[in-house]
């Protein structure tokens, strides 16, 4: 009895001759196989990337535009007398942007002690 295993998409040498015996081009099209899963791999990182730019582009944008709405709003109250109001909007609008920078800072921080600590540099020996 005996028993094989390879890890990958490629088999080794030997079983790709084996291959080359049963099938005509055997070995040339499960390399063929494996650069064409490789390249579609690459294309999907590279999608998912872009996609998660756009999604940090508009979420700048449209909390740049409310944040913006919400002072100029509370600025507009204080103008007219409401100084109570206006205030608070003005300042709660402040502090979620604050809010916002400080959790944004917070989760790249965790990221890359996360990403440090699988890499192979990142873990002590």
């Amino acid at each position: 009895m005996r028993a094989e295993f390879f890890s990958g998409p490629i088999p080794p040498p030997e079983l790709l001759r084996e291959y080359n015996k049963l099938i005509p081009n055997g070995a040339e099209r499960i390399l063929a196989m494996a650069e064409r899963q490789e390249a579609h791999r690459h294309e999907l990182e590279k999608a998912i990337v872009r996609a998660e730019i756009q999604q940090g582009r508009l979420g700048l944008i449209l909390g740049f535009v409310v944040v913006m709405t919400m002072g100029i709003g509370g600025m507009l109250l204080i103008w007219h007398g409401d100084n109570v109001n206006g205030l608070a909007i003005v300042l709660s609008s402040l502090v979620g942007l604050v809010g916002s920078f400080v959790y944004s800072a917070k989760r790249k921080r965790s990221v890359a002690r996360e990403q440090n600590e699988g890499s192979p540099r990142g873990k002590a020996g």
